[in-house]
């Protein structure tokens, strides 16, 4: 349930994010899941948020994440940061993998943090870090996009109307029928290497 609400927020969020809003989403979503442990007092079954460490992903991001991965980002040219990494739609979403894998991972303790070290904080965060990812223009202190450049979206062009199919939703295309008596690709490759074979036998039995 608290994960739906996340989702739903999320989304919302960064729609909004280039307008400035996506604090005030933050803040919504934290009042919202206080709301429910509120209420899981009173039922006494602790709420939905019983079952995770962190309420929300700025939560998780500022007293864990950002602990973890501390960086001298000021002019950096290594480590690229932003302080508005919310404005990055990139950076959104693999901050939410990285958050929804490590409430899952740990949750039996073992060897569940360092499992999600390796699969999933240290890959995801080395993109963001990456002197060519989405933070490409900014700077850990001179902020966002400080120069006024911006990286835009990638080049995007309708495709043909005979690729409509490819985009239909909910439904998947069965793979195109083969004449009668034709073989497929790999099917006809390992006849004719089946034939080859009985072939040299019937040679080096003739001779």
């Amino acid at each position: 349930m608290l994960l739906e609400l996340a989702d739903r927020k999320y989304v919302e969020a960064l729609a909004a994010a280039s307008d400035g809003e996506a604090t005030r989403v933050f803040e919504d979503l934290a009042g919202e899941v206080a709301s429910a442990r509120i209420k899981g007092l009173r039922t006494g079954n602790g709420g939905p948020t019983g079952q995770l460490k962190f309420a929300n992903l700025r939560e998780f991001c500022t007293k864990l994440l950002f602990e973890i991965f501390a960086r001298d980002v000021a002019d950096s040219s290594v480590h690229k940061w932003c302080p508005e990494w919310w404005k990055h739609p990139e950076a959104w979403v693999r901050l939410e993998a990285v958050w929804r894998a490590f409430e899952r991972m740990t949750r039996d303790g073992g060897t569940g943090v360092g499992l999600w070290l390796i699969q999933h904080a240290d890959p995801q965060m080395a993109k963001l870090f990456d002197p060519e990812g989405t933070f490409k223009y900014c700077d850990g202190v001179r902020g966002h996009e400080y120069s006024g450049t911006a990286i835009p979206p990638l080049p995007h062009r309708d495709p043909p109307e005979e690729l409509k199919n490819l985009f239909r939703t909910g439904e998947v295309d069965e793979p195109p029928s083969q004449p009668s008596g034709a073989t497929g690709g790999a099917e006809h490759t390992a006849a004719q290497g089946a034939q080859a074979t009985d072939e040299a036998s019937d040679e080096v039995e003739d001779s």
